[in-house]
């Protein structure tokens, strides 16, 4: 006898349900309750409660089985891992700079037919009278038309004219409909309106939400239009927990990965600091006023680190991770001294109530302590003044480049000199990649090995930046020493076929 499941109608298109509906009921004997009978092309069915009466109360299987299939096949994917790499597509960009993403899971292509269905074959005239919004209730979703299309949404605001603002919640972007327009998705489905939004908010790591005019909002819509799939990695997550991301897109015909994050940073930059004929004017050294007293205008620069010399092994923290040709690294030596600089920093910054610098008083090439996206507290030199409210700053311990507002910096005390600067720049040596450039997958593959790890490094030269001399760029051999035998990163990525060795 053919049986469907009460309750669960919705998912009778999901193929991944017939695993949950196999491991709980498949070879077991249970009572079932027959709610009523039917006839499709198919023929007869009965429409049932599965029971497990094995125990001291009986138990609706249907209920379990609706339960596991909210939790394991329309639940959105988490973000809470650092460096997790993800592949979405950009479906609305704010004009304050908000990105909303969708990740392309099995539970949002489902999303989709299920609205499909809906909308070609359940909206009869008597669900339409059914389903109308007298009322409008801000605590639930509605499915609401918008130039003749469905979507979930949540109303706002309500103006006095009947109309109302509606979020549309699997793309996120807001649109002013009718109330007219509305119906109560309850009444409709009662799996759409559990479903879980698809629409995720993202903040762009190092992009701040000042930097984000009109110019700027419309360029990140150029680099990331809708329907085009991208990487996605999470940086961090902001005190409200949403993710910190930066954004790859791959560059034909080569498939190089191009970070979106560092595109915007850098035609920024370029058009506030350019000399009129496309040349960034050269950083100024890292420097800092000495704190023997508000006032005092003499200029000191910041120690450098200690370094081994060439041929000796230097023990390294990798806090920045673009491709093997380009990374950060810290020296292990001072990770103590760096940990409790920054517990000290984050108390002394926390209490402190005077000013913040103006662009009368700011200078390029001062330290400052600056308040980072991830309400963190950081060490900063001031690269660049882009405007009366913004500058271009360097973390001296991490190796990021930013554009903060004025009112994110604060005078760096005069304790915070004494340790050297953190961040130096790095690159493996040996090697270059097996293609023109470091594709997608390499750079991920990289970063993966070595981003937020420790390694004994083998200093093979020092050399200084082109771009900024006053900076040395190290070479180095990074070895894994955490397994059992010890993995040279440059050898791995040869034999991964990703690099070749060069003299």
């Amino acid at each position: 006898m053919r049986m469907c499941l009460a309750g669960l109608e919705d998912f009778r298109d999901c193929e991944t349900v017939l695993v949950h509906i196999e491991n709980l009921l498949l070879g077991q004997a249970f009572y079932v309750e027959v709610l009523n009978q039917g006839f499709d092309k198919d023929g007869p069915y009965a429409t049932v409660d599965f029971y497990d009466t094995s125990g001291p109360d009986d138990i609706n299987l249907n209920k379990i089985l609706y339960k596991q299939i909210l939790q394991n096949i329309i639940a959105l994917p988490q973000m809470n891992v650092a460096g997790q790499v993800t592949e979405v597509f950009v479906s609305h960009v704010e004009k304050n700079g908000d990105v909303y993403i969708q990740i392309q899971t099995e539970g949002m292509k489902y999303l989709i037919r299920l609205i499909n269905r809906l909308t070609q074959t359940g909206l009869t005239a008597d669900i339409l009278k059914y389903s109308i919004v007298t009322v409008v209730d801000r605590m639930k979703k509605y499915f609401v038309s918008v130039d003749g299309n469905w979507y979930r949404g949540e109303v706002m605001n309500i103006y006095p004219n009947g109309q109302v603002k509606v979020f549309l919640i699997d793309f996120g972007n807001t649109v002013i409909a009718s109330k007219a327009n509305l119906l109560h998705l309850e009444k409709l489905s009662d799996l759409l309106t559990k479903y879980p939004a698809q629409a995720m908010k993202v903040h762009l790591h190092n992009i701040e939400k000042s930097m984000c005019n009109e110019k700027m909002v419309s360029r990140i819509r150029k680099l990331v239009p809708q329907g085009e799939p991208i990487l996605m990695r999470v940086i961090a997550h902001s005190s409200v927990g949403t993710p910190l991301v930066e954004l790859f897109k791959r560059i034909q015909p080569d498939n190089v990965l191009a970070s979106i994050n560092t595109t915007l940073a850098y035609e920024e930059l370029k058009r506030t600091i350019g000399d009129g004929n496309n040349n960034v004017k050269s950083r100024k050294r890292i420097t800092s006023r000495t704190i023997t007293n508000e006032d005092d205008d003499v200029i000191k620069t910041l120690k450098p680190p200690k370094i081994t010399g060439l041929g000796e092994f230097f023990d390294v923290h990798v806090t920045m991770a673009a491709n093997p040709g380009n990374f950060t690294v810290q020296p292990l030596d001072d990770k103590r001294s760096l940990e409790a600089m920054m517990i000290e920093l984050q108390e002394v910054c926390l209490t402190y109530h005077g000013s913040y610098p103006t662009v009368e008083s700011i200078r390029e090439g001062n330290l400052y302590a600056a308040k980072h996206i991830d309400e963190h507290w950081y060490r900063v030199s001031v690269l660049n003044i882009i405007s009366e409210n913004m500058v271009t700053v360097y973390f001296c311990d991490f190796g990021d480049v930013s554009i903060l507002s004025l009112d994110k910096l604060q005078p760096l005390k005069s304790q915070f000199l004494e340790l050297p600067y953190q961040a130096i720049k790095a690159k493996l040596v040996g090697i270059r990649p097996i293609n023109m450039d470091w594709s997608v997958e390499d750079c991920l593959r990289f970063q993966r090995l070595v981003l937020e790890k420790n390694f004994v490094s083998i200093v093979v030269e020092s050399t200084h930046d082109d771009v900024n001399p006053a900076e040395t760029i190290l070479g180095l051999k990074l070895i894994d020493v955490e397994t059992s035998e010890d993995i040279y990163i440059d050898q791995l990525l040869v034999e991964e076929g990703r690099a070749v060795y060069i003299d």
